[in-house]
């Protein structure tokens, strides 16, 4: 977007992250909410509490059935800043100026992720399900797949929805689908670690068909 021209010096670049919040000990998530991070700042900036933009609190206990109609109040509001600007006037240098507004990425964990894109997630109709690139020694009849290369993996998503999902935001202004759909850094680093760690001690809960002493990557296991 930058190279294309379209970020431009005075442009203001956006990332949004839902997630579940645990608001108390030993309970599972019971609420939700969606913050507005700005890329512009430093990484060691745009972090911290102060810099971070609240989008929206959607209550609880249970799951909610349509996030959309929570995320479209902001997402409306954003549409509105990429069509008319935003209006700066910078302090420092006593200048005024119209700033466009482009949306970089929409982020969560994996289980938040279906809220963005509408997949199946990692749980499907009858199991749970995981994406895999190297074929699997056992594995469903529609399953068995050949090896596929990262970096030749085709474009993903429809064309039409692509479409539809311009209708309210910019093209010009938006990464496309499904680039644009992620998972943020903190999820990436604090999941990953969790699981890496929990699999390498060997204390990761398995089925029954299971046994945590053939798991020959359990090399931390006592």
């Amino acid at each position: 977007m930058v190279l294309d021209g379209h970020i431009k010096e005075n442009n203001v670049v956006l990332m949004v992250s839902l997630d579940g919040a645990q608001l108390y000990a030993s309970k599972q998530s019971n609420c939700w909410m969606y913050i507005w991070v700005i890329i512009n700042l430093a990484p060691n900036k745009r972090y911290q509490k102060i810099h971070v933009c609240p989008g929206g609190f959607i209550p609880g206990p249970n799951k909610p059935q349509n996030l959309d109609s929570f995320l479209t109040i902001g997402m409306h509001h954003l549409a509105a800043l990429q069509n008319e600007g935003l209006a700066i006037w910078d302090a420092s240098r006593d200048a005024h100026f119209i700033s466009d507004i482009h949306l970089l990425y929409t982020t969560a964990d994996g289980p938040g992720l279906v809220y963005w894109d509408s997949m199946v997630g990692h749980s499907g109709k009858n199991s749970h399900y995981y994406p895999a690139l190297l074929k699997l020694q056992q594995c469903a009849p529609s399953s068995g797949h050949p090896d596929i290369q990262v970096f030749k993996i085709p474009p993903g998503g429809s064309n039409e929805y692509a479409e539809n999902l311009h209708l309210l935001l910019d093209k010009n202004k938006t990464l496309t689908v499904p680039h644009c759909m992620t998972s943020d850094i903190m999820h990436i680093a604090r999941n990953l670690s969790d699981l890496n760690i929990s699999l390498w001690h060997g204390t990761m809960d398995c089925g029954p068909s299971d046994d945590v002493d053939r798991w020959d990557w359990a090399i931390l296991k006592d």
